[in-house]
């Protein structure tokens, strides 16, 4: 067999591996989480690790009319945060609470 043809085949497997591998990276980099409201309203949301948590905030907004203060774990996000520093797991729930202005 000449060593080009053997060269080519080593190639193609290599780009096959690698293309493999983005496709299971691609998956594993999205998770989902659900935000849930006091009065029971929820959404879904399916975001990857790395988006800042304002995408979510402002996506779940639009829907729901106030303003809300949201919580994982008894902790408060920020619109900075994301899935990966608050160590979220596919499935897990956000409390969104609609904060009140005013005395």
């Amino acid at each position: 067999m000449h060593k080009s043809v053997i060269y080519d085949w080593l190639y193609l497997q290599q780009i096959k591996l690698f293309c493999e591998m983005s496709e299971n990276k691609e998956v594993e980099d999205k998770i989902n989480i659900k935000v849930v409201c006091v009065d029971g309203k929820e959404s879904t949301f399916r975001i990857r690790k790395i988006t800042k948590m304002a995408k979510l905030i402002e996506n779940f907004g639009k829907g729901n009319y106030g303003n809300y203060r949201y919580n994982f774990d008894g902790k408060r996000i920020i619109p900075e945060d994301t899935p990966e520093s608050l160590q979220l797991k596919d499935g897990d729930i956000i409390d969104a609470i609609l904060e009140q202005t005013g005395g």
